[in-house]
């Protein structure tokens, strides 16, 4: 699929970037406003429309409103395009950080930003409302015309772009000269990724098992890296597999035997306290000699669209 809307924003980038040559972009600054900037937070607002209206169209969304009583009515890129986007990938909680090293922001509100929140209700998005104020009346309307508007404007349409652009990372760490690049092509914006790698595999495993804290994390962050799907099924089937050889190995064990018989075990005991118990590290390490991995350790880096992160597994998969 041709991207036009990637090199429209890349040189608008470039503007805001030459624009700092001119003003230092620091915490004092955020409220100055200009012509210049009124151009931009528009051409900006007109790319998220665009790009906005495309997403929603891929995502199924009726392309021909109707009001109440059934005649067409025009296609609204905030309340129409953004409210169904976000509906479908949470999009009004996704953060970005300003990197650009030529910007001394140093609060953290002008550091972190989340572009895109509220803008399904144009009353109350910041950015949105500039845009509409001063597309209808520039000249009254030219201290909305500001750097903060300005660039959370250019870091909503940077987040549609990622979203149009659909793109995954494929990570061997084998190969640690593939690096992921948080920038994402950008000079200003970085994302946030959300690690879930760390999830226990059991005999049944699911996106229920990830860690609470990067579940936590998934709404405000754009990427997530994980294992991918092969890799997993792999990692599921090899530990089911070393998990019975292990308990196999415990029970037939002669220390084991013999603990259970002088001392019994506690409701809900734990084999590797069992085993640590009975025989002390020495046991435990002998236990784990038998397990065989194989798998690859392959992630991804995908975009952060509110699904199934991971295929439900049990023991038989």
């Amino acid at each position: 699929m041709l991207n036009l809307y990637w090199p429209v924003y890349k040189n608008l980038e470039k503007e805001v970037l030459e624009l700092s040559n001119v003003i230092h972009f620091d915490d004092n600054q955020t409220k100055i406003y200009s012509m210049k900037i009124a151009d931009l937070i528009v051409r900006c607002a007109i790319e998220i429309e665009s790009i906005a209206k495309e997403l929603y169209q891929q995502l199924g969304g009726d392309m021909d409103p109707k009001t109440d009583d059934g005649k067409s009515r025009d296609l609204y890129f905030d309340t129409d395009c953004i409210s169904l986007i976000d509906d479908k990938w949470k999009i009004c909680q996704k953060e970005i950080k300003i990197s650009a090293t030529t910007f001394y922001f140093t609060k953290t509100e002008n550091i972190i930003l989340m572009p895109l929140k509220n803008c399904n209700n144009r009353s109350k998005n910041k950015w949105n409302k500039a845009y509409q104020a001063i597309k209808h009346n520039r000249a009254k309307s030219l201290t909305k015309a500001n750097l903060k508007n300005l660039l959370n404007a250019l870091g909503a349409l940077y987040i549609l772009n990622l979203y149009y652009r659909n793109e995954k990372y494929l990570i061997d760490k084998r190969n640690f000269h593939i690096i992921f690049d948080d920038r994402v092509g950008s000079e200003i914006f970085s994302v946030f990724v959300a690690h879930a790698e760390k999830i226990p595999i059991g005999n049944e495993v699911s996106d229920d098992d990830i860690e609470q804290e990067v579940k936590n994390e998934l709404n405000r962050c754009i990427y997530i890296q994980k294992y991918t799907e092969e890799a997993f099924k792999l990692m599921h089937k090899e530990t089911v597999s070393n998990n019975y050889k292990f308990i196999e190995k415990l029970q037939s064990s002669t220390e084991v035997i013999n603990y259970v018989q002088k001392n019994g075990i506690t409701p809900n005991m734990h084999p590797f306290e069992l085993a640590k118990k009975a025989g002390g590290e020495k046991l435990l390490k002998e236990l784990f000699s038998i397990a065989e991995f194989n798998i690859r350790t392959d992630y991804e880096i995908i975009l952060n669209k509110s699904e199934q992160i991971y295929p439900n597994l049990t023991v038989n998969d």
